[in-house]
């Protein structure tokens, strides 16, 4: 069978794809709390529900959730804050990469934004991947921001201007109508 991956809305129907991704791996509990159908539940009708806020895509193979870019929008300054995680089964196929291509079109071309601002932890090079083959660059580091497991972790502050040169990502279609 052809695996066909593009992003489009996320749906409430999606709700069970995002519990499934959320207890795939145990770094998933960083991403947010959905590890219950429940949270499941509540983590996705928040983002759905939000449109003046937030902006979450889901990146899917044949239309089954298999990971999420999001934008938490400030319209007002024309910045957004991008986030994203994959399940862990499907990770290190450059799917995350390609989302996040697709939202950054997305916002600099038909949201007019100018900024896009991302953080992720020094100890995570795979985020780190997707970040720079987007064009972000790294403007910052975030001393001992997190703690996981008892370690203290820096956090890199990255950001992208629409005024930057464009990625040469290829970005995953988006399906047809979603926006």
């Amino acid at each position: 069978m052809v695996q066909e991956c593009t992003v489009r809305k996320l749906r409430i129907s999606d709700t069970q794809e995002v519990y499934e991704a959320f207890i795939s791996h145990p770094d998933m509990r960083r991403q947010g709390d959905a590890d219950t159908i429940e949270k499941a539940q509540s983590y996705v009708a928040t983002l759905v529900n939000n449109e003046k806020t937030q902006c979450p895509l889901a990146i899917t193979i044949n239309d089954k959730l298999v990971g999420l870019v999001c934008a938490t929008l400030d319209s007002s300054n024309s910045n957004a804050w991008l986030w994203y995680w994959m399940h862990y089964e499907y990770r290190g196929r450059s799917f995350t990469t390609r989302a996040l291509a697709t939202m950054v079109n997305y916002l600099f071309e038909v949201r007019d934004f100018y900024r896009l601002e991302l953080g992720l932890r020094a100890n995570n090079p795979g985020s780190r991947h997707v970040a720079e083959n987007n064009g972000f660059q790294r403007e910052g580091i975030e001393r001992g921001k997190f703690l996981i497991d008892g370690t203290r972790v820096d956090v890199y502050a990255y950001a992208r201007l629409r005024t930057d040169p464009p990625s040469q990502t290829i970005p995953l279609p988006l399906r047809r109508g979603e926006f």
